[in-house]
């Protein structure tokens, strides 16, 4: 069971995080105390970082009454472009004592020069003893790029003798989401550090002996020197704040001189005093000003020298780098108790790979694009478009946008609910069906609104609430239409066993007789028969049948608990379900295990292994029945990344590796298949991840020229034939089905493959029958695939799969049709309007509602 706050694990310098079992907080303090300090003579201030109603927090009691304002204000430098993007600057603040009329009002000043006020924005009343969040719109500040000196003043306190807790300061409205306040440059969460003299704790190196040069890719691992090496002290167990830091390094500009995509890592000598210290090396493109962070690395012995690698992957058409800082870190198993003593690093070198492997053999990733929003959930919509949410930024409401694979654009539909882990599903007409969520005032509290969201016009919905709260709970969908809803932790924060079942148009009910203690998020898939199989994390599975209503043990899978390990429907093997990797007590596995649960007495039995052991993994089935595992890691939340992706045969059933992504895919990642058949990886809210999207082109699209459909139908029956337009008819290999993928945290509730038989009708045309029932296929949109005899698939056209369908004929690709239906005993007229070019639905206002 994972308790993670959205912000844990954000390591970058000066922003420090504390983690408990049950919470964890970012602070926007930079370092220790000292940088805090009273602004104003006569009106005495002591500054602290206390741990306040389960936060860390920065604590500053007016120790003497005055009338004056009194203020605390930090020495950090926002090196960012102050007149764009940064609009505002956010903090949750606490005061007690401060009687009635209290303001807090925020103060920028200059980098430069100290004395000049770039901004001073008051804050509304505050409200004693409660937390509230307080947002300072910021006015443009033309011509400055550097502010430092925030000042915070609490003001209008009279003769009182205030205390005031900040916690939680963000930037608002920087590109790729709100951004701890002194993580900021140039948009990216990292900073560059510059000035060894602001870090309290530690001893700055006067040199740097023992580091080898970084200048030939023929390096090779060496033994370190006995006493020459770059060291870090910490004192009395004490980094900033007492909790998790990162402090870097000026590594003297040591550059490779050579085409970066040869170089398959880069290596060092660590040794430490604890067995909780993680390092990480950090990227600069000298010529983009683009860099990043690679994935920390844990040392796993104490008071011995190891060596630790960090794999490279990057875009493209990059030939210098510059390793210009490098990173040191508690890691986040040992923010609780950070150790007393030192960490070394000693004896650079690289290792050159071999080249990518030609894409016909492998695919290959495209360069990464900026992405506007953390992937935390992913939704693949029957509009063509992505829909991405994640946790709020800068208020209680979900940060929510929409991308076109067709346009690259994105659209925001942020909204004013904290969905952030949160159930999901396609209803039959194609809007999302979401349960539960976070809630934003106390965390780790499930909530229990439902909503859907309508891609066709960009709305929310709000429906009926759930019996319970939920976080982390999952959606089945069922033969009819109808969704299940199970799991997750309460308003209590416990998890809950109570089932509820959501009828579409009509409401939400409790199953008694379901009801059940899964774990969070569990792996569930409808079977063919009508019922549900359960297969994790916990290793005993299980079948829900609803109409019985009630739970029946299965088997046990081998390989005990599979904590952040994911599961799929077997493409082509109806009630096949393989569960992929996983954690138990902190190992992480390789193995796979498969069961047929049409069988007369299922069982798990071993499958092909993985090349690499990941959790945090997701699985994409592809329209040539592969399974592609896309990220995942060896180590917690965001350390060690797998960045190489997998490819799964199930006619072989073993797994081959792909080409090397860019970005760590772990945590609060996702990955979907596009309509276009390519796959898009996103998300995981650390380093740099969070702010770039990739996409792979897998081999296939390199095999020749892609089939193509001319005209599809709209809607089909189930168990009826339909007709198919294509030129490609004679050569066409397989057609499938696809249901969108619907995926957060590993789990993928709504993606299945369903193949149709066919016949060629002509040199131009396909005759397709349509899957016998929902079980086989839930109703709703699903991505048509055409594939030829060397299996490559054509561009998908969405089909909506119903019981009983509209007499619409199919439309041409060639333009909008327009088709005026008179119902005569009415008399009504009704614009139906399609635009089958970009497969969106017009909605006509002559009947609301109707597609």
């Amino acid at each position: 069971m994972m308790f993670t706050h959205r912000y844990a694990n954000v390591i970058a310098i000066g922003v420090i995080v504390l983690a408990s079992a049950a919470h964890a907080q970012v602070l926007f303090d930079a370092v220790d105390s000292h940088e805090w300090i009273a602004e104003t003579a006569g009106s005495p201030i002591t500054v602290d970082h206390v741990d306040f109603q389960g936060r860390r927090c920065l604590r500053g009691i007016v120790t003497a009454a005055t009338a004056n304002s009194t203020s605390i204000r930090t020495k950090r430098f926002l090196s960012e472009d102050w007149t764009s993007p940064v609009t505002a600057i956010r903090a949750d603040v606490y005061v007690t004592g401060a009687g009635n009329g209290a303001r807090l009002n925020l103060q920028t000043r200059a980098f430069a020069d100290y004395n000049t006020i770039v901004a001073s924005v008051q804050s509304g009343i505050l409200i004693n003893d409660q937390w509230q969040t307080v947002t300072w719109t910021l006015p443009a500040a033309v011509g400055l790029d550097q502010i430092g000196h925030v000042s915070l003043l609490l003001n209008n306190i009279a003769t009182f003798t205030p205390t005031v807790y900040v916690d939680d300061m963000r930037l608002v409205g920087t590109p790729g989401g709100d951004q701890p306040w002194d993580a900021m440059d140039n948009g990216q969460s990292w900073i560059y550090v510059e000035n060894w003299n602001n870090w309290s704790g530690i001893t700055p190196p006067t040199a740097f002996p023992g580091i080898e040069p970084i200048s030939s890719l023929d390096g090779s691992p060496a033994s370190p020197t006995a006493s020459a090496y770059l060291e870090w002290d910490f004192n009395n167990g004490e980094l900033p704040g007492n909790s998790a830091a990162a402090v870097g390094v000026d590594g003297g500009g040591a550059g490779l001189n050579a085409d970066f995509s040869q170089v398959d890592r880069i290596n060092a000598w660590v040794r430490s005093s604890s067995n909780n210290v993680s390092f990480r090396v950090y990227f600069y493109d000298a010529d983009t000003d683009f860099g990043f962070i690679t994935h920390c690395n844990l040392a796993q012995s104490v008071d011995t020298w190891e060596q630790l690698s960090w794999f490279i992957a990057w875009p493209p058409g990059f030939d210098r780098i510059d390793v210009d800082i490098v990173y040191f870190v508690v890691s986040e198993i040992a923010i609780d108790n950070a150790p007393t003593g030192w960490a070394r690093f000693d004896h650079i070198t690289t290792e050159a790979g071999d080249p990518p492997p030609a894409p016909e053999l492998a695919g290959r990733w495209l360069s990464p694009q900026a992405w506007p929003v953390t992937a935390i959930h992913a939704a693949m919509m029957p509009t063509g478009q992505v829909l991405h949410y994640a946790y709020p930024g800068g208020g209680p409401g979900s940060r929510a946008f929409l991308w076109d694979y067709e346009t690259g654009s994105f659209e925001d539909v942020s909204m004013n609910t904290d969905l952030f882990c949160s159930g999901h599903s396609l209803l039959p007409d194609g809007t999302l069906y979401i349960t539960g969520g976070n809630d934003y005032d106390c965390q780790f509290q499930g909530r229990v609104d439902t909503h859907t969201f309508d891609a066709f016009t960009s709305t929310w919905t709000k429906l009926a609430d759930m019996t319970v709260g939920r976080w982390y709970p999952t959606n089945v969908t069922l033969g009819d239409g109808r969704v299940i809803v199970v799991s997750g932790l309460d308003r209590n924060c416990v998890g809950t066993p109570v089932m509820e079942m959501y009828t579409p148009g009509v409401g939400l009910e409790v199953i008694p007789e379901g009801a059940n203690g899964l774990p969070l998020y569990p792996l569930m898939h409808l079977l063919t028969d009508g019922t549900v199989g359960y297969v994790g994390p916990s290793p005993q599975s299980s079948i829900y049948d609803p109409v019985a209503r009630n739970w029946q043990f299965v088997d046990s899978s081998n390989a005990g608990w599979r904590g952040s390990g994911t599961s799929v429907l077997v493409p082509g093997e109806p009630d096949n379900i393989m569960i992929i990797g996983g954690a138990n007590n902190g190992v992480t596995t390789s193995t796979c295990e498969r069961i047929d649960f049409s069988a007369a007495t299922p069982q798990w039995v071993p499958d092909g292994s993985l090349s690499i052991p990941r959790a945090h993994a997701n699985a994409v089935i592809l329209p040539n029945r592969k399974i592609m595992l896309v990220g995942g890691g060896d180590d917690g939340l965001y350390c060690e990344p797998t960045n190489v992706p997998e490819m799964y045969d199930p006619d072989t059933r073993t797994w081959s590796t792909l080409p090397r992504q860019v970005f760590g895919r772990m945590y609060h990642s996702t990955a979907v298949l596009l309509p276009d058949a390519r796959v898009l990886s996103a998300g995981q809210d650390s380093d740099n991840s969070g702010s770039w999207g990739e996409i792979y082109e897998p081999a296939y699209l390199f095999q020749g020229p892609r089939p193509t459909i001319t005209g599809a139908p709209k809607q089909i029956a189930y168990g009826a034939s339909f007709l198919l337009n294509t030129p490609d008819a004679a050569s066409i290999g397989s057609v499938a089905l696809i249901r969108p993928s619907v995926v957060t945290h590993s789990v993928n509730m709504e993606q299945r493959y369903v193949g149709l038989s066919f016949t060629a009708n002509d040199a131009n045309g396909l005759s397709i029958v349509a899957p016998g029932d929902g079980n086989a296929a839930p109703p709703g949109y699903y991505m048509l695939f055409i594939l030829n005899d060397l299996g490559v698939p054509s561009v998908a056209e969405f089909v909506q799969l119903l019981e009983q369908i509209d007499p619409i004929p199919a439309v041409s690709e060639w333009g909008l049709v327009v088709m005026i239906l008179l119902t005569i005993t009415t008399g009504t007229l009704i614009l139906r309007l399609r635009s089958p070019l970009n497969r969106r639905v017009l909605r006509s206002p002559c009947a609301p509602g109707s597609r």
